[in-house]
């Protein structure tokens, strides 16, 4: 009986078969073009995604040699999907800043007001996101320290993040402090510290859109202070007005944006 087969050369290039990533069985000899039996169409559009995704081509061939294994597979094969996903929320994240300047003219709109703003007492604690930035580790952290004020019997406030830098410096871990404002004093433990951070005058904007945007909101801040002739003399302030608790779209989470101003 005739094998019957399909043709891949088009996103298989030769160096997947001179690697036996993937053996064609059958190459023709006047164009160099390889085919494959039908029964190895999985693992070529296995092959095709790794190639995508830039998987090393080492890698790629353990995969597709494992194939009968799913077990062996599907840990890599997750790894992967979470790196397209990451790639994917990157794309989104992009095009959510560059809709914005469309519809804002090609300015991001930032109304910068100055605030008098009283001690406020926050229970925080510290977390740090390394260059791949996984923001999905934000909620949980709130979600602990929600946990502790509740077995403290505390009722949390808005929830509130502290740093050091406008996050224009992506590429570095980031160090900050996270939690909610409370009324009234809270022990420290669990890794959780209540802390009352002094007040004073704070230039103010509301950012709405995803965490990672904060930059563009900072940018604005910074400007607004050169033009007026004011510096900067303490930490950051960010708190949570709309956020992973209350909102499943983070294009519209509303954050203020507080930084103390001399």
């Amino acid at each position: 009986m005739k094998t019957a087969y399909f043709r891949s050369d088009w996103y298989l290039p030769a160096l997947y078969d001179d690697e036996d990533v993937l053996k064609a069985d059958h190459v023709n000899p006047a164009n160099g073009y390889r085919y494959y039996r039908l029964d190895q169409m999985a693992q070529a559009e296995l092959v095709k995604v790794l190639r995508q995704l830039e998987v090393p081509v080492v890698e790629t061939r353990d995969l597709v040699s494992n194939w009968a294994d799913s077990a062996l597979i599907k840990q890599p094969l997750r790894y992967h999907r979470e790196l397209l996903q990451r790639q994917l929320d990157d794309a989104e994240r992009r095009i959510a800043i560059v809709e914005r300047l469309i519809d804002s003219g090609g300015v991001m709109p930032y109304q910068i007001d100055v605030k008098d703003i009283a001690d406020v007492r926050a229970v925080l604690t510290p977390l740090r996101l390394e260059p791949d930035y996984d923001w999905s580790l934000i909620d949980p952290a709130y979600q602990r320290v929600r946990r502790y004020l509740a077995n403290c019997e505390v009722e949390p406030g808005l929830g509130m993040w502290i740093s050091d830098s406008a996050r224009d410096d992506w590429g570095e871990p980031f160090d900050f402090d996270l939690g909610f404002t409370v009324a009234s004093q809270v022990p420290d433990g669990e890794g959780n510290e209540c802390r009352t951070l002094p007040g004073g005058r704070f230039a103010s904007t509301l950012h709405i859109g995803r965490y990672e945007e904060w930059y563009l909101a900072y940018q604005a801040i910074q400007a607004w202070l050169s033009e007026n002739g004011h510096t900067q003399r303490g930490l950051n302030r960010q708190l949570v007005h709309v956020g992973p608790a209350t909102s499943n779209d983070p294009a519209t989470y509303v954050t203020e944006i507080q930084v103390p101003i001399a």
